[in-house]
């Protein structure tokens, strides 16, 4: 019997709002560090957003 690892790949995100795109981003194979230049940077929103596409249930989005 052979068994293969569970494997996910997230290559891009994008988010857009209206006929705006907000975010746009190409992921690499391995770790990918998502920083800004201080608070407010939507870090977490970013990462609510891949939460969600992968099926989480994110229960408090911020407004932005």
């Amino acid at each position: 019997m052979t068994q293969t690892k569970a494997t996910i790949v997230l290559n891009r995100l994008v988010i857009i709002k209206g006929d705006k795109t907000a975010y746009d981003e190409k992921y690499h194979m391995g770790v990918n560090i998502i920083r800004s230049r201080g608070n407010s940077g939507g870090k977490t929103t970013i990462l609510d957003s891949i939460f969600f596409v992968l099926g989480g249930d994110v229960e408090d989005w911020t407004d932005e």
